[in-house]
């Protein structure tokens, strides 16, 4: 056989197996944990907690340096991860608003129609118009199925038989998952999930490309762990001081968890062609988790309460251990899955509405990305100010970030203008300083807020609202001090 022909076949073959990653239909685990500190894994900084299966993954992943969730809290950034919205784009700025009844694409029902199977596991949290509180679901979404799934923020107990039967009426009826059945007393929420998800792996059909949508409870309160890993946790000491034993051995079982997962995607032999994304849905709640350099967290409008760890693993596609600066947001994950999936997905209309892909950064980190903008908007209904949970928008731009506290109770509506380049700890705020760029930033900001479908912010009804339910709260605390003092009165 002529040579020449022999190594332009070789050439073919390579070229081939190098782009066979990219024409195949990959399939798709996306991991979500909840309310994660942004320096509460081992590769992040953490010193105390053991994360071994997570770090594994950032080595073998790229990892998004400047990533963030749509939201300080839970509800809209998974409302933006199953659209590829802004959530106020969707009329969300709470924990308390809904999806859009139409006009809206959902991440399963258009993988759906590029042949994926589909599952969701764990916390679901998204509620839409046209249905009751806690009633829109992941298979109403689009997924062919959902485990472990209740109709609430957080689980009722982290151990079987997840409910507590005091818990009848009201939001803390819907913490109870009734579906996972069949569990010893004892087990473990994110034990019991994660086998749920390896199992749905080995499982599933493997001619057709499948999506896990694992998304778990953990780190959400109640703060619970296994009795074995928070004796290990009170045996040593934690060089920063900031994360319980209670809480490691919460995010410890959570990172076996990803460890489980990741073993049956490799046990399956689909782990050359599985993408595999980790990130979290908001900042870590202060106090008990740990958000390093960063201010404050979740609820907050500065870097801890958005900023999260963020990685993606593209085998075939994605550089190992490359670091990506560009900035995203949950908001640009569905698009970017849509892309890689081969199904159509298109451009936001406006800049920072709706997600872009990123598809370009995971094949060259030195890409540029469609994003140069994002707007935060949180109208809190829970008024924490000793952790900022107050009622606040955020833009940022570039190396520029602009945030508004709106006026509420003790605090006047203001600005602070940093540079996160130079003060990624927001602790200098420059809107003295550099009125150009303040009043720049705040022109942005301003179109965000008149394009918004969320609901407006009423400073006079909010403080109102907030007055009236500290009121209440002084009452009762005076009213038990008294009942004390007259049950164990002091001797005379």
């Amino acid at each position: 056989m002529n040579k020449n022909l022999i190594f332009i076949g070789a050439l073919m073959m390579v070229a081939f197996s190098a782009s066979s990653a990219e024409t195949k239909q990959p399939n798709i685990v996306l991991i979500i944990a909840d309310d994660l500190g942004y320096k509460d894994l081992g590769y992040m900084g953490n010193q105390y907690i053991r994360t071994p299966n997570i770090d594994k993954l950032a080595t073998q992943s790229m990892d998004f340096t400047n990533a963030y969730a749509a939201c300080t809290v839970c509800l809209p950034t998974r409302s933006s991860l199953m659209t590829g919205k802004n959530p106020t784009s969707l009329g969300i700025n709470s924990l308390h608003d809904r999806l859009p009844k139409d006009g809206i694409k959902m991440l399963p029902e258009e993988l759906n129609k590029r042949g994926y199977q589909s599952v969701a596991l764990g916390k679901w949290h998204i509620n839409r118009e046209g249905y009751n509180s806690g009633e829109y679901m992941p298979v109403l979404a689009g997924f062919d199925k959902e485990i472990g799934v209740n109709h609430a923020g957080q689980p009722a107990s982290y151990f079987s038989p997840f409910v507590k039967k005091e818990f009848t009426s009201g939001y803390l009826s819907k913490t109870n998952i009734t579906t996972l059945k069949g569990y010893p007393e004892g087990a473990f929420l994110t034990d019991v999930l994660s086998a749920e998800a390896a199992k749905y792996i080995k499982e599933v059909d493997k001619s057709k490309p499948f999506f896990v949508y694992m998304s778990y409870y953990a780190v959400h309160t109640p703060i619970m762990g296994k009795k074995d890993k928070i004796d290990y946790y009170k045996s040593i000491e934690d060089p920063d001081n900031q994360n319980s034993p209670q809480f490691a051995a919460l995010v410890e079982s959570m990172d076996d968890g990803v460890g489980t997962i990741l073993k049956a995607v490799e046990e399956s032999g689909v782990a050359d062609n599985t993408v595999v994304i980790f990130m979290s849905d908001n900042g870590g709640l202060d106090p008990v988790s740990n958000n390093g350099i960063l201010r404050w967290g979740k609820g907050a409008s500065y870097e801890g309460g958005t900023r999260t760890a963020f990685l993606f693993k593209w085998p075939g596609v994605t550089k190992v251990g490359a670091k990506a600066d560009q900035i995203i947001t949950s908001a640009d994950i569905a698009p970017t899955l849509a892309e890689i999936a081969g199904a159509e997905w298109g451009i936001p209309s406006k800049p920072g509405v709706g997600g872009y892909s990123f598809v370009p950064v995971l094949k060259d980190p030195d890409a540029k990305s469609g994003r140069d903008v994002i707007y935060w908007e949180y109208l809190t209904r829970q008024f924490v100010p000793s952790y900022f949970r107050v009622p606040a928008r955020a833009v940022r731009q570039g190396d520029w970030k602009l945030i508004r506290l709106l006026k509420s109770p003790g605090i006047e509506d203001h600005y602070e203008l940093y540079n996160l380049k130079n003060d990624l700890g927001e602790n200098n705020n420059l809107a003295a300083k550099m009125p150009e760029k303040l009043n720049d930033l705040k022109t942005l900001m301003a179109g965000f807020v008149d394009n918004s479908k969320a609901p407006k912010y009423d400073e006079d009804e909010y403080c109102k609202r907030v007055n009236a339910s500290l009121a209440r709260e002084r009452k009762q605390k005076e009213m038990q001090a008294k009942k004390k003092k007259e049950a164990f009165p002091a001797d005379i």
